[in-house]
């Protein structure tokens, strides 16, 4: 039984081959990651309508791992690593339908998104515009030159922000059936990995902080924090809410999955809890964060009593999270998560 003053009640678990990441569509997941360790992807379809008891519709297996997916009207668009691009239609969820298969032997990809009718994606590091035609198939009609190791890059509207390894971040504007470089940002002592899209806001996710920036003007810094044994390059795990302020999952300590609240305004970082769970009937466990002073050092960890000891376990961490509503979902590695979100929780926003 959930404590009274736990922000998150565990609705359900499912048990996955792969749960590295996911999309929500019309009350589907679509969850996918590598199969049983091995270089193959896997790809679930899981009905979540009910939350109490999601269940699995279709699975697709593929020879390689899966990079990213996307859905638009009713077509899923697979990205497999070193092969290529899949169409499936998909408005019978249970039964998805190969369309097209568009070939790039040996190539490393890396991620895409839509953009108008187009797709943008990293292949071999580098920015590439895809035309979608008629038939649903793709025609490769640009790619970005000059930059040779694009590592992340987020769309808004027709503005296209990137990073490589050699400049912060770089804005691009996708018109006409052109791509330019319009502006250029650097920011000292940070190193970012990852771009995260808010509706006014670029929050950028470095191995240690993250810096959040004007998007109408990104040269001003709105603010910053740094985490200390935190690794954020895994953006998949913020959660943006809806004033401004973020929800932040990451592998912490001992191995286990902590989460923290981000207080932009305040640049601060407020530590909430972990999440653990008991051995012998996996019941949700919500243990929350305190600040221990040994010396001169402060340390972040739990208070575990007596009757706890040795009986809990700490949930592996958070791969993916995606907030709707009042319902959270969270992927681990091979577990898929349906949480409800307390009223009073300063998740819910």
């Amino acid at each position: 039984m959930n404590n009274k003053n736990d922000n998150l009640k565990m609705h359900s678990r499912l048990s996955l081959e792969s749960a590295d990441d996911f999309i929500i569509h019309e009350n589907m997941a679509y969850i996918y990651g590598k199969y049983c360790n091995s270089d193959n992807g896997f790809l679930s379809v899981v009905d979540i309508s009910d939350s109490y008891s999601p269940k699995i519709v279709s699975q697709i297996q593929f020879k390689n791992s899966i990079s990213c997916i996307q859905i638009k009207e009713n077509i899923l668009y697979v990205m497999e690593q070193c092969t290529g691009f899949h169409l499936f239609n998909i408005s019978d969820p249970s039964k998805p339908e190969r369309m097209d298969l568009i070939l790039f032997f040996e190539q490393d990809m890396r991620g895409f998104d839509f953009i108008g009718n187009s797709i943008i994606a990293i292949i071999d590091t580098k920015l590439v515009i895809f035309e979608i035609c008629d038939s649903n198939s793709l025609h490769q009609t640009i790619t970005l030159e000059g930059f040779d190791y694009c590592t992340s890059f987020i769309v808004s509207q027709d503005d296209i922000y990137f990073t490589d390894n050699k400049v912060m971040l770089q804005k691009a504007i996708f018109t006409n059936n052109t791509l330019k470089v319009t502006n250029t940002y650097r920011y000292k002592k940070f190193i970012g990995k990852g771009l995260i899209n808010s509706k006014n806001k670029i929050y950028i996710a470095g191995n240690d902080s993250l810096v959040v920036v004007d998007k109408s003007n990104p040269e001003n810094i709105l603010s910053s924090v740094v985490f200390k044994n935190c690794n954020l390059k895994e953006k998949k795990s913020v959660l943006m809410l809806k004033n401004g302020n973020s929800i932040i999952f990451h592998h912490g300590f001992a191995g286990s999955c902590s989460c923290f609240f981000f207080d932009e305004k305040a640049k601060k970082l407020n530590e909430l809890f972990q999440l653990y769970e008991r051995n012998s009937s996996k019941e949700y466990i919500e243990m929350p964060i305190v600040k221990n002073k040994i010396g001169d050092s402060v340390f972040m960890g739990i208070d575990i009593t007596d009757e706890l000891m040795g009986k809990i376990t700490a949930i592996d961490h958070v791969r993916r999270a995606e907030k709707n509503g009042r319902y959270l979902y969270t992927a681990h590695s091979d577990l898929f998560i349906i949480w409800e979100i307390s009223e009073d929780s300063i998740l819910m926003d």
